[in-house]
């Protein structure tokens, strides 16, 4: 077996009030694992462990559902994503981070689906996304960002989540790199591709989302 990788060695079990205990260890004993179980199924607070003993994530439960406040950790210790459940569901603002502490991305949640505006951002605090959601489907202008901040593409999206009308994507120098159009979720139509000196270089035709020959 290859150093370092997981064995269960102990499972440690403590019977109170028909709940249980249990706990997993890395190799170099090491704690891995803490949860508490009742009735046989997840209950309370759940703790993982690195293996160089750093906390890499809790959770709660009740009657095997994820309930309240989830914290994930880097293994530096700075907090990697905080969020909430209710009953069993994502809910309500989300939020992921960088190893070096800088804001990921920060999502909404209605009924465990993305709801609302929702933003991510490079590791530099430029934004690199940001785009609506209805119950879990990409809803309206969606904007995608360089890490020099200018626009790398922008699209539209119906009510069905399918991307609709113009569509553009740009070079990091700002210079427009594709133009087309999209209908129902397929691409339509011309799209002209360009240099990053703005000169077109090629020219293309979709019909109900297939290439046309030449």
């Amino acid at each position: 077996m290859k150093k370092n990788i997981l064995l269960l060695l102990i499972v440690f079990s403590t019977h109170f009030l028909n709940a249980q205990e249990r706990k997993e260890y890395y190799e170099n004993g090491q704690l891995r694992l803490v949860e508490k179980m009742k009735d046989g199924k997840k209950s309370g607070e759940r703790k993982y462990y690195y293996e160089n003993g750093q906390l890499s994530e809790t959770r709660k439960y009740e009657k095997g559902k994820k309930i309240g406040e989830l914290k994930l950790y880097h293994k530096n210790g700075q907090l990697s994503k905080i969020g909430k459940y209710e009953n069993d569901e994502k809910s309500g603002e989300w939020k992921e981070y960088y190893d070096n502490g800088q804001l990921e991305c920060i999502e909404k949640y209605e009924d465990g689906k993305k709801s609302g505006e929702n933003k991510c951002y490079h590791e530099n605090g430029k934004l690199g996304l940001i785009g609506k959601f209805e119950k879990g489907k990409v809803i309206g202008e969606f904007k995608r960002y360089y890490e020099n901040g200018l626009l790398k593409a922008v699209d539209k999206y119906n009510k069905d989540g399918k991307e609709t009308g113009e569509s553009k994507q740009y070079y990091d120098n700002g210079q427009l790199s594709v133009i087309g159009k999209f209908e129902d979720g397929k691409a339509t139509g011309e799209w002209i591709f360009y240099d990053k000196n703005g000169v077109e270089k090629d020219t293309i035709t979709f019909i109900d989302g297939i290439l046309q020959e030449e």
